[in-house]
């Protein structure tokens, strides 16, 4: 089975295709209107295509964290650590976008649960993934 790592650097490099360009097109576009209205402190992005602006950046945030994944899976950007055990303080962001993170992490929910006790009253969880029975996902999981 390819590494979390091998498949995100190979997503990325699809991002840059027409194909993938016109998926992210569409995708950043439905979540921009997602998060139109988002405002407070604290945002945080994971896995925004490394050649793309922040998806944030139309937000009215204090702090805008992106991270990315490295070559050995561990995450990169404004952060260095698993993204399982992301040591955010409870109730603090407003706003989080995962971006195709849950189609490659080998502990999806555990991931959705760092994000969650993170998220404050209110604030807005949106995650891009793939239909997980497309033949992208099923590729990536048995090949």
């Amino acid at each position: 089975m390819p590494s979390v790592a091998g498949n995100r650097r190979a997503l990325d490099e699809w991002f840059g295709t027409p194909a993938g360009q016109a998926l992210w097109s569409r995708e950043q576009t439905v979540i921009r209107r997602l998060l139109a209205d988002c405002f407070g402190h604290h945002g945080v992005e994971v896995g925004t295509p490394s050649a793309a602006d922040s998806i944030l950046v139309d937000c009215t945030l204090g702090h805008r964290v992106r991270l990315t994944v490295d070559t050995e899976g561990d995450l990169g950007g404004g952060f260095r650590g698993y993204l399982h055990s992301l040591a955010l303080r409870p109730r603090s962001i407003v706003a989080a976008v995962l971006v195709h993170v849950v189609d490659y992490h080998p502990a999806p929910g555990s991931v959705l649960a760092a994000v969650e006790q993170a998220l404050a009253p209110g604030g807005m969880l949106v995650v891009s993934a793939f239909n997980p029975w497309s033949p992208t996902v099923l590729r990536a999981q048995y090949t």
